[in-house]
């Protein structure tokens, strides 16, 4: 491989959430050492952002994968969709380990992380992760 990086993020193409993921990444050591794929809804509908992870393993050895979900994602409906903050939660996590599960049916070995970024109606941002 002429040039790798460390992981790979898939995220939401929310606008609301660009600074805080760019922090999120720098906290982690991530940025400028992470592949960015970038889909509305992030994990909802995963075929095409699979291929893009897949592809991110391929071509820069990528060993770890971000699946980041956010709350009042419009992909899902937004918070009306819910009846409650701890349902939409478990619908994101849902969806991630859905999304895992089906990714490391294609590159087993992978460390798959899920990562929730809840969006709160003053525009902060705090990340929630699962394991």
């Amino acid at each position: 491989m002429a040039h790798t990086c460390k992981a790979a993020i898939l995220h939401c193409i929310d606008f609301r959430l660009g600074p805080s993921i760019k922090t999120w990444l720098e906290k982690e050591g991530l940025l400028g050492d992470c592949d960015i794929v970038s889909v509305a809804g992030a994990t909802k509908t995963f075929d095409f952002p699979s291929a893009q992870l897949e592809l991110s393993h391929k071509l820069h050895g990528t060993s770890t994968v971000i699946l980041m979900n956010h709350t009042d994602c419009g992909a899902y409906g937004g918070r009306a969709a819910f009846d409650s903050d701890a349902e939409e939660t478990e619908a994101h996590f849902a969806a991630m380990a859905a999304a895992k599960i089906a990714l490391l049916e294609k590159v087993p070995g992978l460390d798959v992380r899920t990562i929730l970024a809840r969006l709160e109606e003053d525009g902060n941002v705090t990340f929630e992760e699962r394991t």
